[in-house]
């Protein structure tokens, strides 16, 4: 997945290029580091002669837009999106929501949307929706990138998924994307009603789940673990109070020996 694959409407503009900055790419898809030629030593390139025509180098850093591309100016993350995350997924656990992960990422795809809400705006009136439909499209998005890092999946399922699987997975979602895309187009181009619109983007979430479900053997509560990811579940133990057969330990702590050669210290009088 390339770096600049940045899309706020993960279904309308397609799923396989969302959002690099929540941590989707997997490790395996990372592109292996190539092994760079040794480079010549200082003398040997001192004591090299002159190529004929061979480029100059420049005395200055290259200038953005002049001597290079301008840099691409695209969607960011907040800086505070993980902490942002951790405690959206802690106070559901608080108040025992059942779907603790999925508020938790859901909270984080909030802080993006209002962090880039410039490029919201503009993908809203491009496809002629609105902002509320634009961010529940990058949640699917999202979430549907989320229910295949198969690395993951297979540790919540405690055993692998085969390749036939996988591949089944993928094309279902190319599929669903390829019709959810014209469908929804055309019902913008027909005028219809926002609740349509809304009731389209909730069919064909339902419809995803179910059959990635069918597919793969994962359930509701696996797929919310997998939204809460890692870093979530590693704080959700915080949350929850100590057993109530634990008595209070009733010894203070273990004084500290005195450096051979020091005074002891005076115990200090109750003030």
């Amino acid at each position: 997945m390339s770096t600049r694959g940045y899309l706020l409407l993960a279904l309308v503009l397609g799923a396989g290029a969302v959002l690099v900055w929540l941590g989707l790419r997997s490790p395996e898809s990372s592109p292996p580091a190539s092994v760079a030629p040794s480079a010549p030593s200082a003398r040997q390139e001192l004591n090299r002669p002159p190529e004929p025509n061979a480029p100059v180098r420049p005395s200055t850093p290259p200038v953005p837009g002049r001597d290079e591309p301008p840099p691409i100016d695209e969607p960011s993350p907040p800086p505070n999106g993980v902490a942002l995350r951790l405690a959206a997924y802690q106070q559901a656990v608080e108040r025992q929501d059942p779907r603790p992960g999925e508020q938790a990422f859901r909270a984080m795809v909030s802080a993006f949307m209002e962090y880039n809400h410039r490029f919201a705006v503009a993908q809203a009136e491009a496809e002629g929706i609105g902002l509320d439909e634009v961010e529940e499209l990058t949640y699917f998005g999202l979430m549907a990138q989320e229910s295949q890092r198969w690395g993951e999946v297979e540790q919540l399922l405690d055993g692998p998924v085969d390749p036939e699987t996988r591949a089944q997975a993928a094309t279902l979602l190319d599929e669903l994307n390829t019709e959810f895309k014209q469908s929804m187009r055309d019902l913008v181009k027909e005028g219809v009603s926002v609740e349509d619109r809304w009731a389209l983007i909730r069919s064909v979430q339902e419809d995803y789940r179910q059959r990635y479900f069918d597919l793969t053997g994962m359930d509701e509560d696996q797929l919310d673990d997998l939204l809460a990811g890692d870093a979530s579940r590693d704080y959700a133990p915080g949350s929850t109070p100590p057993p109530e057969d634990i008595e209070p330990r009733q010894d203070g702590p273990v004084p500290i020996e005195p450096r051979q050669g020091e005074p002891v210290p005076e115990p200090e009088s109750p003030r």
